[in-house]
């Protein structure tokens, strides 16, 4: 996993459309979006029958959340692992706090990981990301009022990732600071040169590109809207 991005939609920073392809081997299952029972709340996204997580979720009230593979660069797998990174999504929910999770979680024996957090609701939006790569925590906010994309640093190399960027920029310039949840959607469904290994709907054989998933606040209204990729199924929810 995968190929992220974040878009701000209000100039007063309360939207903003949150999309993510999932990159995994295919023979991975994972479940179409529902809402998860937490012991202390609940969540809504696709999920992974393995880990009992996920890569992409919100509560549909505070929290959207996407989790990337890697933190910096490419790292050996060398199992076993403490936990799932799919478990940092309901983990941290239930954690109910970015305080809270921070200073609670136990980050040692995981797998080097990106993790995004977006809160949500009557104030601005904030973003921040926390790498995990093995050792350390990094932990930075981000603007919540500029774009970004992010590439996951298990497969995508810092020029693969720059290359991203690229088209990332140029198709920001054609939007022409007017973003909607069909245009980034259909971004990540169609970005590239014709590889298959670098475009972002990617496939390298075993690892290809899953699933694409994009969260939207805009307008008072949120929505996720999900693509499966192969056997094709597209799916819209409001959740409010």
């Amino acid at each position: 996993m995968c190929t992220v991005s974040f878009l701000p939609v209000t100039t007063a920073g309360l939207g903003f459309i949150f999309t993510s392809n999932r990159d995994e081997t295919s023979l991975r299952p994972a479940a179409l979006p529902s809402w998860q029972v937490l012991p202390a709340g609940r969540w809504f996204g696709p999920s992974d029958p393995l880990s009992k997580g996920s890569w992409f979720g919100t509560d549909g009230e505070r929290w959207a959340l996407c989790v990337l593979n890697g933190a910096f660069v490419k790292h050996q797998h060398q199992p076993p692992y403490s936990r799932s990174r799919g478990r940092l999504i309901p983990d941290f929910l239930t954690a109910g706090s970015t305080d809270n999770f921070l200073s609670t979680y136990d980050f040692a024996g995981m797998e080097p990981f990106t993790f995004l957090i977006v809160q949500f609701g009557e104030s601005p939006c904030t973003l921040l990301e926390l790498r995990w790569d093995a050792h350390q925590l990094h932990q930075r906010y981000l603007s919540a009022d500029q774009p970004h994309l992010w590439s996951s640093a298990t497969l995508y190399n810092a020029e693969q990732a720059a290359i991203k960027k690229q088209w990332f920029n140029v198709w920001l310039a054609q939007q022409e600071g007017v973003f909607t949840q069909e245009a980034i959607f259909r971004f990540h469904q169609e970005a590239g040169i014709g590889d298959p290994g670098l475009d972002l709907v990617m496939n390298r054989g075993t690892v290809r590109t899953t699933s694409i998933s994009s969260l939207a606040l805009q307008n008072n209204t949120l929505q996720l809207r999900y693509l499966q990729i192969d056997p094709p199924q597209a799916h819209a929810y409001s959740l409010f």
